[in-house]
């Protein structure tokens, strides 16, 4: 449609209810492209390592943890955060890439193929140097490329920042976020995978 009088032409108006189409795509064998990936990726990350636990079970204890209302104010990780102590947190979401058509990428520096991100900072703290240090070393060795950024945002990271825990949130880049058409690579979901297991 070219018009609003086109558009009203054809039945549609403003504040009128629509329903999108709800598709989930595999593009060019590199790429998904589908709704809620933020944070469904995280729930599925954990679901993997979960059954990868089962079957080669971690000398460590390790707690796998699902939260709520993470973009209305990181309450399930406030809670969580503010009633257990951890060594270590590593949180794992989406973090908008800038490798847009129209540009900005200084305002969001991830790139969606560029590897898994360790986020060094965000609009509401700063990732532990130690764990910084851990992730990356790991992931050097491995050979396995990581992306560092600043950016704005946050994650349920946040809430272990406030509740005085080490965390660092992983995250994969993801084009077009909290969109009908989340863009990610399958290669940058894999090596974060690997990552997390190593």
């Amino acid at each position: 449609m070219e018009s609003d009088q086109e558009a009203a032409e054809r039945g549609v108006a403003p504040v009128l209810p629509a329903r999108l189409k709800k598709d989930f795509v595999i593009l060019d064998e590199r790429y998904v492209v589908t709704r809620g990936l933020d944070d469904r990726v995280g729930c599925t990350l954990n679901l993997l390592l979960l059954d990868n636990f089962l079957h080669d079970i971690p000398k460590n204890t390790i707690t796998l943890v699902w939260t709520v209302q993470e973009e209305t104010g990181l309450r399930g990780a406030q809670a969580f955060s503010a009633r257990n102590s951890f060594d270590e947190v590593y949180t794992l979401d989406t973090v908008s890439a800038g490798n847009l058509p129209w540009g900005n990428f200084y305002q969001s520096p991830a790139c969606t193929g560029g590897g898994p991100v360790i986020r060094l900072a965000d609009r509401r703290g700063v990732s532990s140097l130690r764990l910084r240090n851990f992730v990356k070393g790991i992931a050097g060795k491995n050979k396995i490329k990581v992306q560092e950024i600043v950016t704005g945002g946050t994650t349920d990271a946040a809430a272990a920042f406030e509740a005085g825990l080490n965390s660092i949130p992983l995250c994969i880049p993801v084009k077009y976020t909290h969109s009908q058409v989340e863009m990610m690579s399958i290669a940058d979901y894999h090596n974060i995978l690997k990552l997390l297991l190593l």
